[in-house]
């Protein structure tokens, strides 16, 4: 068992089990646990918690709508490896000004993103389109298809121009919680970016 609370590794602690090698730090197996112990927070003590990193982090800002806050923690929990990181991990919700990453760039290159935006574009202004996840990923999916390219095409382009990254919360989450009108802007702002 490698996930223990507290009180069970107290429990389990034996002083004469400590033997005379070298200890050994494992870096990934404690980014593994703490990843898990996060995602085994319950929301309301994940909230309180984050509240007060982004508080002394200096991200007055992110505090201001507590509603929104919330939405972008829900969909953040799962992915988040330790509070050190969230800052950084949730900055572009609140900023629309984000840096984009150029290794990503690189990577989407590929995918022709300038085109797959504008596509991109048009399927997520359609007035019909009810803005939901799965309507949204139905709506991607047969775009695909229909373009005979791959899901992963409009999906890793899509992430990197609305967040500037090439990871982080479920795409389709990411978007509703963003909502139609700000995800069209930050299309449009990538699209200029690329031209």
């Amino acid at each position: 068992q490698e996930l223990l609370s507290v009180e069970e590794i107290i429990a389990a602690f034996d002083l004469p089990g400590i033997n005379k090698t070298h200890a050994r730090f494992d870096e990934k197996k404690m980014s593994f646990i703490n990843t898990e112990h996060l995602r085994n927070l319950s929301k309301e003590a994940f909230f309180e918690k984050s509240i007060i990193v982004l508080g002394k982090s200096g991200c007055g800002h992110c505090l201001q709508d507590k509603g929104f806050l919330q939405k972008v923690l829900e969909i953040s929990q799962e992915k988040l490896r330790s509070f050190e990181e969230l800052p950084n991990f949730i900055a572009y919700f609140f900023d629309a000004d984000y840096a984009f990453d150029p290794d990503v760039l690189k990577k989407i290159q590929k995918h022709n993103p300038k085109e797959r935006l504008e596509e991109l574009q048009v399927l997520l202004s359609n007035t019909s389109l009810e803005f939901n996840c799965e309507s949204i990923e139905t709506a991607l999916k047969a775009l695909s298809a229909e373009k005979e390219l791959s899901t992963g095409a409009y999906i890793h382009t899509l992430r990197f121009a609305v967040s500037g990254r090439g990871v982080g919360p479920s795409l389709y989450h990411m978007l509703v919680v963003l909502g139609q009108e700000e995800i069209l802007k930050r299309i449009q702002r990538c699209l200029m970016t690329l031209s």
